[in-house]
């Protein structure tokens, strides 16, 4: 999971917020973490409004815990992606304050393997 703020002034993960434009996500399916050793791409494969009641930001879970998590989360997008998710999946979550009443935007994405 990685935090980041969304400010107002189009810095961070203020660009999240594009991803709740279906068109946008639809042209957008990728996110692409980069470090200086590698880049990887993620497939999206959820958009979820929600608050911090839902525990998506669990640490330490098994593969049941996850399953359920990775089922709650394809629930709750806003879209249907189509893509398959299991366990086995790496998978990263961007996660951004969506609006001051304490609500949260995540971005759920699966690594794809280079062959």
């Amino acid at each position: 999971i990685i935090y980041g703020q969304n400010p107002y002034d189009n810095t961070m993960f203020h660009g999240l917020e594009y991803y709740l434009d279906e068109n946008f996500a639809q042209n957008h399916p990728n996110l692409f973490l980069t470090t200086p050793y590698e880049e990887k791409t993620y497939e999206i494969f959820a958009v979820v409004k929600t608050d911090i009641s839902f525990p998506y930001n669990l640490v330490l879970i098994d593969d049941e815990q996850l399953g359920s998590i990775i089922s709650e989360v394809k629930d709750k997008s806003i879209y249907d992606f189509g893509n398959e998710v299991t366990t086995e999946d790496n998978i990263l979550i961007l996660s951004t304050p969506y609006i001051d009443d304490g609500s949260r935007l995540i971005v759920v994405g699966k690594y794809i393997y280079k062959k």
